[in-house]
C-alpha cells in the first residue's frame, strides 16, 4: 500500500505539486491523468526517491520515502518517461542485468527473461542491440525491465508512448497481470489507457488532484455521454438515417454522403444496443 501525506514540491517560487494526499491499496492500479506540466512526473519522482518532497511524506508498505529511502527503493520497479537503456546491449542482456542488480536468484533469471521477452513481443529481437529498436520497442523493453524483479510497487510513467495499437494492447495485458499482489502507479495522457487499467483514477492539474474515483464514478459524475460515428454506403445512407432516427432520441446528423454522427447521453446508453 502507498500512502501520500500532504506532499508538496516547489522549485524556487514555482509550485509543482501542491499538497497531494491519497492512499493506494495493493492489487490495484492508480491512474494519474493530466496534461504536460500538471505535476504527474514530479509526483512520480518524489514517490520513487528521484528527489525528496519539499514538505510532506509518502509511505510504501509502512516505509518512509524521506527517512528510509534505501529500504523503499528495494520495493520498487520503475519505467521512467525517458528510456534508460544502453544502445550496445540487447533486450536479453538488459533484463538479465536488471534482474541481477535486483538480486533475483540466478537460476530463475533465464526463465523470467524469456517470459518477459514473450510478454512484450520482443522474443524475436532478444539478442539484437537496442540501437536497432524503434521507439515503441524500447518502451516495451523498459516496461519489462521494471517488472523483472517482481517488485511490490511499480511506477510506469507514460509507458505506452510511441506504441502502435496492437503492441499497446499487449503491454496493457502485461500491466493488468502485474497488478496481482502489488501496487501499480501509472501516469498517462490517455483516458482510454486509464479507463482500461486504472482501478482508481485521478486527474491532476496545476499540481493538485482535482478528482478521484473509479472510471464509472467519474464518467457518471463528469461524463457527457458517447460520441458515435456511423459509416455506410451511399446506397444505404437513407435507410441508415431512418434507423438512427428510430433508435436515438437525442438525434443524429449527416456528415457527408456516407456517414452520420450522434451524441448519446449516458442516460440513453441503452439505445445503442
Amino acid at each position: 500500500m502507498i500512502v501520500m501525506q500532504d506532499m508538496f514540491k516547489s522549485f524556487g517560487e514555482k509550485v509543482a505539486v501542491d499538497g497531494v494526499s491519497v492512499a493506494i491499496p495493493t492489487n490495484a492500479c492508480f491512474g494519474l491523468l493530466g496534461v504536460n506540466g500538471a505535476g504527474k512526473t514530479t509526483t512520480f519522482n518524489m514517490l520513487s526517491g528521484m528527489f525528496l518532497p519539499t514538505k510532506g511524506d509518502a509511505f510504501l508498505f509502512g516505509k518512509s520515502v524521506k527517512e528510509q529511502l534505501r529500504a523503499v527503493q528495494t520495493l520498487m520497479g520503475i519505467c521512467p518517461q525517458h528510456d534508460v537503456l544502453w544502445s550496445e546491449l540487447s533486450a536479453n542482456e538488459h533484463l538479465s542485468l536488471f534482474a541481477g542488480l535486483s538480486l533475483v536468484e540466478p537460476s530463475k533469471v533465464p526463465g523470467l527473461v524469456q517470459y518477459f521477452l514473450t510478454a512484450v513481443d520482443l522474443a524475436d529481437w532478444g539478442n539484437t542491440p537496442c540501437s536497432k529498436y524503434s521507439g515503441g520497442m524500447r518502451r516495451r523493453l523498459s516496461v519489462a525491465c521494471s517488472l523483472i524483479a517482481d517488485p511490490n510497487v511499480v511506477y510506469l510513467d507514460e509507458p505506452t508512448t510511441g506504441m502502435d495499437p496492437v503492441n499497446r494492447r499487449g503491454v496493457w495485458d502485461v500491466i493488468e497481470k502485474a497488478k496481482k499482489d502489488r501496487v501499480v502507479v501509472l501516469t498517462t495522457h490517455a483516458m482510454e489507457e486509464a479507463d482500461t487499467l486504472g482501478d482508481v483514477i485521478s486527474i491532476m492539474s496545476r499540481g493538485r488532484l482535482r478528482c478521484l474515483g473509479t472510471s464509472l464514478h467519474l464518467k457518471n459524475k463528469y461524463g457527457s455521454g458517447y460520441h458515435v460515428d456511423v459509416t455506410c454506403t451511399e446506397a444505404t445512407h437513407a435507410d441508415v438515417g431512418q434507423l438512427l432516427g428510430a433508435k436515438l432520441t437525442s438525434g443524429h446528423r449527416p456528415v457527408g454522403a456516407t456517414q452520420y454522427s450522434a451524441d448519446v447521453p449516458l442516460t440513453n446508453v441503452a439505445e445503442l444496443q
